[in-house]
């Protein structure tokens, strides 16, 4: 994919049990554990080590959708397939591999063996970690060969529970903004693949109540981004990565990152440890800004054809958000948000317009 690497990491949310914000706790029986630091929960189940609850404890939102056979996150998939089927697995492990007062880490481990998937002889292992006081999930993805493959295409499969409100999908590519609301069932256009990205991320937003999930990836292995929108409470953001042919023994890994906000309305902009997006408040353009880290005082600033429409220093806490007012043009803009250091070269507008980059209609539904 095109654009600056941008480097990421997360937190997750899960169980009835609650922790003070920045004390990280650990609960497991028979088949699950679950990690809570006060700002997320989640939960690891024991089949193919899925998220199966990541709730954002300000919103109380949980977003990991529990329905059926094609629920849960970070389910590992393989493109080739075109089917919503995780693999049989056996010699399944689940441990915790760290808990030292400031990340909990638990890696999950399990063997591939039904053929009909295009799985078998893959070893799939699993890490997720959740730091203190930041409010995201990091996801270390990694496949093991036991034997030569042809070439695959990895995927991770996403079914993400939405407020019962009208959400949309956002995403930055190279010709523009993606923006498409979720839709009812059988109302056509549900499927939708969106390539040629300009940043390694997509997310689901409700503006009404201002609640949403983001999904950030590594760029330099996401070849594009699978969106399932055809129900309006559940919906899909699925990371497609580079094909790969294995050879006995080869290792493939990547990073995710799922990074619950409150108090966005769109999103323009995401970063490792940071989103944004700018809308309309009172007939003024307003710029949004959730940070998942506490990073301090930091610099924003907005430009548009190299003139400065926003230069400020805010204070970034993890969880908190941050409103500040800056006069957009009219319309869809070329904008270049600078967070720190870091540069966003950005397609955006302070009112939801949705339609402007449309994706590739899928042939056959991936997603579930």
């Amino acid at each position: 994919m095109r654009g600056k690497k941008v480097l990421l990491a997360i937190l997750a949310p899960a169980i009835a049990f609650s922790a003070a914000a920045g004390t990280l706790q650990l609960q497991k029986d028979s088949n699950t554990m679950t990690v809570s630091n006060g700002l997320l929960k989640f939960r690891i189940s024991s089949k193919g080590a899925m998220i199966t609850l990541l709730q954002d404890l300000e919103s109380k939102q949980n977003y990991a959708a529990s329905e059926g056979g094609v629920s849960g996150l970070g389910k590992a998939r393989i493109y080739e397939n075109l089917r919503n089927h995780d693999p049989e697995e056996s010699d399944y492990k689940l441990n915790v591999i760290k808990n030292d007062g400031n990340t909990i880490a638990i890696r999950a481990t399990y063997l591939a063996k039904d053929r009909r998937y295009k799985t078998k002889g893959f070893e799939f292992i699993k890490t997720y970690s959740l730091n203190k006081s930041e409010k995201r999930l990091i996801y270390d993805y990694m496949i093991k060969a036991h034997a030569s493959t042809g070439e695959f295409s990895p995927f991770v499969h996403n079914l993400f529970k939405l407020p019962q409100a009208k959400s949309y999908a956002f995403c930055q590519t190279s010709t523009g903004l993606f923006c498409k609301e979720t839709s009812p069932p059988k109302t056509g256009g549900a499927n939708n693949f969106v390539g040629g990205l300009s940043e390694p991320w997509g997310a689901l937003i409700s503006p009404k109540p201002a609640t949403g999930i983001i999904m950030v990836n590594d760029p330099d292995k996401l070849h594009e981004l699978f969106f399932w929108l055809g129900n309006e409470q559940y919906a899909t953001i699925e990371p497609l990565f580079n094909k790969k042919r294995f050879a006995a023994d080869a290792i493939w890994k990547t990073r995710m990152y799922y990074m619950p906000v409150s108090g966005l309305k769109s999103c323009h902009f995401a970063g490792p440890e940071y989103a944004g997006g700018f809308t309309s408040e009172n007939g003024k353009s307003v710029l949004k800004f959730v940070s998942a880290v506490t990073l301090g005082k930091i610099k924003l600033a907005v430009l548009s054809n190299n003139k400065k429409l926003l230069e400020q220093k805010i204070n970034a806490v993890a969880g908190n958000v941050v409103s500040i007012p800056v006069a957009l043009p009219a319309g869809m803009s070329q904008l270049k948000v600078i967070v720190a250091s870091l540069v966003h070269n950005i397609s955006a507008s302070a009112k939801l317009q949705t339609g402007h980059i449309k994706g590739r209609q899928a042939v056959y539904n991936t997603g579930g």
